[in-house]
């Protein structure tokens, strides 16, 4: 088998909903935010802004309590790295008056992408073919990779070009 998945997929999905309110972000900080989201290196950078105190996994957890948890969730890393992003998702929150609000809207874009459009597109081409998801991977059999892998790229940049108005530097795992 073989298996592909989203670099970053919640942070990720998240520069879909800033897209939205960019009126209410600083230009530079977005433009910094998703280009460390497509290039994979989102858990990196707030790594280096710890001064390396933390760990890559503990970056990644540390942006995950940032986007699911409530709004007294308050990290001083990641709100140094991105100041009006952090207040952005604790306004978000507040103003939905429910802090898990984020966490459905994010969840439902990626499954809507892995679901309604690489999955589907995926059956539609090979019948037969059988795929399983975890989150946000999908794990398939090699034979199909050549064909798998290009449907799945094809997908994540027309994703990316609409949010972001750019062809993306397909952050893949694999």
């Amino acid at each position: 088998v073989a298996e592909l998945d989203i670099q970053n997929s919640q942070p990720t999905f998240l520069i879909g909903i800033l897209k939205d309110y960019l009126d209410q972000i600083d230009e530079k900080e977005y433009q910094k935010y998703v280009k460390f989201c497509l290039d994979g290196t989102l858990y990196d950078q707030l790594v280096r802004a710890s001064g390396n105190t933390i760990t890559r996994k503990r970056a990644k957890n540390i942006i995950f309590t940032v986007l699911f948890r409530d709004t007294t969730c308050n990290n001083k890393f990641f709100r140094a790295l991105f100041p009006n992003i952090y207040n952005f998702i604790i306004k978000y929150k507040k103003q939905h008056k429910n802090y898990k609000v984020l966490a459905h809207e994010l969840q439902r874009r990626e499954s809507d992408l892995i679901f309604n459009k690489i999955i589907r597109n995926i059956k539609d081409l090979y019948p037969g073919i059988k795929v399983f998801t975890v989150h946000d991977s999908i794990i398939y059999p090699i034979y199909f990779k050549q064909y798998v892998d290009k449907i799945f790229k094809e997908h994540l940049e027309t994703y990316y070009r609409s949010v972001t108005n750019q062809v993306s530097l397909f952050p893949l795992e694999q």
